[in-house]
């Protein structure tokens, strides 16, 4: 079974960029200002639908002790997202 994200941010240089899906106003921005704070310059962040709502998955350049910052994000924004 492939796993599509419903959403897949990109960071690159200091800003975010949405590469996949539609997430809410506000989220991407979030998402950026959070990878500035924790010294993240690239990587990407896939938002994935499952069964228990909404997790977080990735890319190897975001580092494990940047993870919980963003999953705080998301959690700011979960009643904005549909199906979550």
């Amino acid at each position: 079974m492939v796993i599509r994200p419903a959403f897949v941010i990109e960071l690159h240089d200091g800003g975010a960029k949405v590469r996949r899906g539609d997430p809410p106003g506000g989220l991407v921005a979030e998402f950026s200002q959070t990878a500035a704070d924790v010294g993240v310059t690239t990587g990407r962040i896939y938002v994935i639908r499952g069964g228990y709502g909404l997790t977080l998955d990735f890319s190897t350049e975001i580092p494990d002790h940047a993870h919980q910052r963003f999953r705080n994000v998301l959690g700011m924004y979960r009643h904005r997202i549909k199906g979550a």
